[in-house]
C-alpha cells in the first residue's frame, strides 16, 4: 500500500476546490439575464423614488452627441463633506470618460488611416489634457440633496461638458489642428 505525503494531499484538495469553485461560478453565470449591463433599468419603489431623473444609477459616466458626464452619489454624516466628495466623484468620472471619449475617437482614427493620430506625442497630449482640465471652469455641475433621513446626507452630482466646450478648449492645447478637425467631423458622423 503506497502512502501520499502531506503535499500530495494539498495538491489532490487544491484540485477539488478549484473543481467545485468553477462549476458554481458557472451555475451563477447561467442565471445573469441577457440584456447588457448598462441598460438594466431600476425600478422605482419607495427606497429609489428619490434619485433625480437625471442621474444614471447604472453608470458613472456617459456620453451623447452633444455632452459628457460624470455622475456622483455619496452618503455621509456630514453634509459638506457629502457634497464635496459628491463634486470631486463626479469630475474623476467626467475626465474619466473625456479620456475615454478621446481614446476612441483618436484610435479610430487611426485605424481609418490618419496616421498622426498614432503620434506618441499627441496621445500624451489627449491624455495630458483630460488630467488637467479645470472642470469647475468648464463643466456645469448639477447637484440634488433629497430630503433629509436621519443621520446621513445623500448627494446626487453630476458634471457636464458640453462637446463644443471641449472642442474649444482642445483648439488652445493641442499642436495639431488637423486632428481637431479630423475630431470634429469624426464626432459628428458617429454621433460620438
Amino acid at each position: 500500500m503506497k502512502f501520499y505525503s502531506a503535499h500530495h494531499f494539498n495538491w489532490i484538495l487544491l484540485i477539488f476546490l478549484i473543481g467545485i469553485g468553477c462549476t458554481a461560478a458557472g451555475e451563477l453565470t447561467d442565471e445573469l439575464p441577457e440584456e447588457p449591463r448598462d441598460e438594466i433599468l431600476i425600478e422605482t419603489d419607495e427606497n429609489t423614488s428619490h434619485i433625480p431623473e437625471w442621474y444614471r444609477p447604472a453608470r458613472f459616466s456617459d456620453a451623447d452627441s452633444s455632452a459628457i458626464y460624470g455622475y456622483a452619489y455619496v452618503v455621509s454624516d456630514d453634509p459638506d463633506e457629502a457634497l464635496e466628495l459628491s463634486k470631486a466623484t463626479a469630475e474623476k468620472f467626467l475626465r474619466f470618460e473625456m479620456d475615454r471619449q478621446l481614446e476612441q475617437a483618436r484610435s479610430v482614427m487611426e485605424t481609418d488611416g490618419y496616421e498622426e493620430a498614432g503620434d506618441p506625442r499627441l496621445i500624451l497630449q489627449l491624455r495630458n489634457f483630460a488630467a488637467n482640465i479645470n472642470v469647475e471652469e468648464v463643466a456645469k455641475l448639477k447637484t440634488e440633496q433629497p430630503a433629509d433621513e436621519g443621520d446621513q446626507y445623500e448627494i446626487y452630482a453630476r458634471y457636464k461638458l458640453l462637446r463644443s466646450d471641449l472642442y474649444t478648449l482642445l483648439e488652445s492645447q493641442l499642436s495639431d489642428q488637423k486632428f481637431l478637425r479630423q475630431l470634429r467631423d469624426y464626432s459628428a458622423n458617429r454621433g460620438v
